[in-house]
């Protein structure tokens, strides 16, 4: 009887290789989706972040009817065309267009994105009770990017918002 119960305590050096070579097969495989899928996921994430900013100005030049703004920002001041620096929605019926100044309201502000995302587009869009006043694309990928791992945010002439898929190329 103590046989038995010896013969079934354990595992050999045989099993155990076998066991650790299909558990690196395994992550071999799994490792590279998984970090694809986060990549993935943060760029949808941003580009959702912006169509927020920018439904929320449109619905706010609505409500208020006067022209509100959305720029990439730095603090309470536009930054050139790096959305990665935060989004800043003002209200800009005074001033200087699509920059906030003495007489415009901040309404809301999105904090900064990680470095390593690359989201480009126009300095600012400007909303009003029509539409926008110029028409335009923000794209939002990581650098390097490859196949349809870009988002595409266009802004059409009557305001609409669309955000599609499109190739890195």
């Amino acid at each position: 009887m103590s046989s038995a119960i010896k013969a079934n305590r354990g595992f050999n050096l045989l099993e155990l290789m076998v066991g650790i070579t299909v558990l690196g097969v395994l992550l071999g495989i799994g490792v590279p989706s998984f970090t694809q899928m986060i990549r993935n996921n943060r760029i949808a994430s941003q580009a959702n972040d912006v169509v927020s900013a920018l439904n929320f100005a449109r619905s706010e030049a609505l409500k208020r009817s006067i022209p509100v703004s959305v720029c990439p920002a730095s603090g309470n001041a536009c930054a050139g065309t790096d959305w990665n620096t935060g989004i800043l929605v003002f209200t800009d019926d005074q001033g200087s267009v699509g920059t906030p100044d003495g007489s415009d309201e901040i309404l809301q502000r999105w904090s900064a994105y990680e470095n390593n995302l690359v989201a480009s587009g126009p300095t600012a869009v400007r909303f009003t009770r029509s539409g926008v006043d110029a028409a335009g694309t923000i794209d939002v990928y990581y650098s390097g990017c490859d196949g349809q791992n870009k988002r595409r945010i266009s802004i059409m002439a009557t305001g609409r918002i669309d955000l599609t898929k499109a190739n890195c190329s």
